[in-house]
Parts: structure tokens; C-alpha cells; sequence
């Protein structure tokens, strides 16, 4: 009977941990987006003129 209370603290555990990846990539996708911005900007601007 015990050991459905472990299988849920053990799966929230996974999950909380595979959040915690999840928000790091999403940190690490928008970094890099932000660090393409001015790029971006820029070849925005030599089409432009």
C-alpha cells in the first residue's frame, strides 16, 4: 500500500526535474534569440537602404 505515495513523490520528483531542463533550454533558446537580434536588425536595415 505504501508504495503508491513513493511512485507519486518519485514521479513529481521527474517531473520538477525535467521543468527545471525544460526552463534552462527556453532560457537557452531566448539567450541565443536575443543575442540574434541586433543581426537581425542589422540585415533588416542593409535590406532597407
Amino acid at each position: 500500500m505504501s508504495i503508491l505515495p513513493k511512485f507519486r513523490a518519485y514521479r513529481c520528483e521527474i517531473f520538477s526535474e525535467h521543468d527545471e531542463t525544460l526552463k534552462h533550454r527556453m532560457m537557452h533558446q531566448y539567450t541565443e534569440f536575443v543575442l540574434q537580434i541586433p543581426a537581425i536588425v542589422a540585415a533588416t536595415f542593409d535590406e532597407a537602404t
